[in-house]
């Protein structure tokens, strides 16, 4: 409900862009975060991370990069830990092997890099192409949730969370870019756009890549 309310004020606000002026700074700099409205395809979803970022306009481009940090859900695995019980079932000795509930936070620090074309001379419109570079972020440690599970068959022994998440991905976007609010030095953006993002989880049946329509919104300065 709430992403359905503020996507339908992001299209009232676009009403907005036709009184923006021309690019407003030699070097533009802000805050920029977004959340993804569907992904096309099972996988886990990052959630919303602002990040810093900076561009450079010339002529009709703008070029920009930014560094921030994307956070997903925690994530559950279990693994053994070598050890096994029994116990008498309807006068049967059954085998039980133990294992521990581990959970990890997959985090990874970002490097999106992107290029603007202005499609009017209002600076109001823009197209936009950009990727983004994941590096893993191994710092914080699992958390065992859970011991000595019984399962009556064998669980992996060993198992981490560096098996079970990518150390890098990356992204690539396409979208179209709208000025929301403009004041002298100062404004607000929005852009819709379509994402193909390297699955960060690793499993046999997961796909190599998730596709998802993803709204960004920035509030940027303009230096100099």
């Amino acid at each position: 409900m709430k992403r359905n309310l503020l996507s339908a004020l992001t299209v009232l606000l676009l009403c907005n862009a036709i009184s923006a002026q021309s690019s407003f700074g030699k070097i533009i700099v802000g805050v920029e975060s977004a959340f993804d409205v569907a992904q096309f395809s099972e996988g886990i979803k990052a959630k919303a991370s602002p990040y810093l970022q900076a561009e450079v306009p010339f002529w009709k481009f703008s070029i920009g990069a930014g560094f921030g940090k994307k956070v997903y859900p925690d994530y559950e695995f279990y693994t053994s830990n070598g050890a096994m019980t029994e116990r008498e079932v309807n006068g049967a000795i059954v085998r039980y092997y133990l294992a521990d509930l581990h959970s990890f936070r997959p985090e990874y620090w970002i490097v999106p890099v992107k290029v603007n074309f202005r499609v009017h001379k209002c600076d109001c419109v823009y197209l936009h192409a950009g990727t983004i570079f994941d590096i893993a972020d191994k710092s914080r440690p699992d958390e065992i949730l859970y011991t000595n599970a019984e399962f009556e068959q064998p669980i992996n022994q060993g198992l981490t969370s560096d098996q079970l998440t990518r150390n890098r991905t990356q992204s690539v976007e396409f979208g179209i870019g709208f000025n929301l609010f403009r004041r002298d030095r100062f404004r607000l953006t929005a852009r819709p756009a379509y994402v193909l993002t390297r699955n960060p989880e690793v499993y046999n049946d997961a796909p190599d890549w998730l596709p998802t329509l993803r709204f960004s919104f920035a509030a940027q300065a303009g230096l100099w």
